[in-house]
């Protein structure tokens, strides 16, 4: 595995990830009660994203290549969190349709439902983002960014000039 392939697959994943931390954060735009819940969560996937940016640029400066025991897991972190991330783009995609589709309708309807239009999509607000598969994916990323933090670390404190030990 080479170091700078990693680089580019680690920068490729915090594009994604600041993708769908951004998604995340505009779609609670304008309901202010599931508003903390997802900047939380858009905060989480954002700072994930700037972790690969650091790893991406550690991996792309250091002298010496890390040997193939930091690599391959990093591969595998990489690889695993390319899928969450996809795949909560997905969930948020087809939550973002289900809305829309909604609010086509009720403006379609009767002017009544005005006012269950806006309950109705806070509801479905606080409901997706307390789905047992989001709840586990917010585990996952918070779990692989501490991961990438301690990669990272090994990886500037490997490659500081160590100062001479006095005799």
């Amino acid at each position: 595995m080479d170091p700078l392939n990693i680089a580019r697959a680690a920068d490729a994943v915090a594009t994604l990830a600041y993708s769908v931390g951004d998604t995340i954060f505009e779609l609670w735009q304008g309901s202010s009660e599931a508003g903390k819940e997802y900047e939380t969560v858009s905060r989480e996937i954002i700072q994930l994203g700037t972790c690969w940016v650091t790893l991406r640029q550690s991996l792309q400066t250091t002298v010496c290549a890390p040997t193939e025991h930091l690599l391959r897991p990093l591969h595998r972190i990489i690889y695993d969190t390319n899928a969450i991330l996809n795949d909560l783009k997905t969930n948020l995609n087809q939550f973002r349709i289900s809305t829309e589709r909604h609010e086509k309708v009720v403006k379609g309807g009767f002017f009544r439902f005005a006012s269950f239009q806006e309950s109705e999509r806070r509801r479905w607000l606080h409901r997706f983002i307390r789905k047992r598969k989001i709840s586990l994916q917010r585990s996952q990323i918070v779990y692989a960014k501490t991961v990438i933090d301690v990669v990272n670390a090994v990886i500037q404190f490997a490659f500081l000039p160590q100062p001479l030990l006095a005799l």
